[in-house]
C-alpha cells in the first residue's frame, strides 16, 4: 500500500535574474518496497538493510526518490518536504504492514547483520513469491519469507531422523525402560 505526501509550495529566488518563481505544492507516491531498496542500492553501493550502519541524510533523501512512484521526485521538490511528513514517511517504513507475527527470536535467513536486494529476491525465487511482490511492502515482503522459512523450518527440522533411525531409536529406549522398570518377557 503506498503512501501520498504532500510537498508544500513556496518560492525560489533565482540570484541570476533576481526574481522568486512561485514553486506549486506536490503530491508523491511512496512505496518501501523491494523494488525501492534495489533502486537504492544500485546508486548507493550499499545493504538498505544493515543492523551496522546509520544512513546520512543524503541517503535517506536519496531514498525518498527512489520510493517515488508517482509524481515529481527531483532534488529541489524533496528539499522542501515538511518535518511532519517526512515522519509520516519514517512511521510508514516502520509499519509492518500486516497481523502476522513469527514467534522465534532469530530466524536463520534474516538474522544476518545486513541484508541485499538481491537476497531478497533469491529467497523469492526459492520460495515462488510472485515478482509482483518486489512492489509490496518491504516489511509485508519480509514478514512473509519470514513465515515459509519457518514453516520449511516446521517441515524439514534439521535434526530430522530417518525411518531406520527412529527404529533404532525407539528400540533402545524401549529396552532401557524395560531394564529400569524391570519388565521381563513372557
Amino acid at each position: 500500500m503506498p503512501l501520498t505526501i504532500t510537498i508544500p509550495g513556496g518560492e525560489l529566488f533565482n540570484n541570476d535574474t533576481g526574481k522568486f518563481t512561485d514553486l506549486p505544492s506536490e503530491k508523491l507516491v511512496l512505496e518501501h518496497s523491494l523494488l525501492s531498496i534495489s533502486k537504492w542500492e544500485g546508486i548507493w553501493k550499499k545493504p538498505w538493510i544493515n543492523e551496522d550502519y546509520d544512513k546520512t541524510n543524503d541517503e535517506l533523501y536519496s531514498y525518498l526518490q527512489c520510493m517515488t512512484i508517482k509524481g515529481n521526485a527531483s532534488d529541489e521538490v524533496i528539499s522542501r518536504i515538511t518535518a511532519d511528513e517526512y515522519m509520516r514517511v519514517l512511521d510508514y517504513i516502520k509499519d509492518p504492514m500486516t497481523a502476522s507475527s513469527v514467534k522465534r527470536k532469530k530466524k536463520s535467513n534474516v538474522s544476518q547483520n545486513y541484508i541485499t536486494s538481491e537476497l531478497i529476491y533469491a529467497w523469492m525465487t526459492s520460495y515462488q513469491i510472485p515478482w509482483e511482490a518486489q512492489k509490496w511492502h518491504l516489511n509485508r515482503l519480509m514478514m512473509l519469507i519470514n513465515i515459509l522459512d519457518e514453516m520449511n523450518e516446521q517441515a524439514n527440522p534439521k535434526n530430522k531422523r530417518s525411518e531406520a533411525q527412529l527404529v533404532r531409536d525407539y528400540a533402545k529406549l524401549n529396552e532401557e525402560n524395560k531394564k529400569r522398570f524391570h519388565m521381563t518377557k513372557g
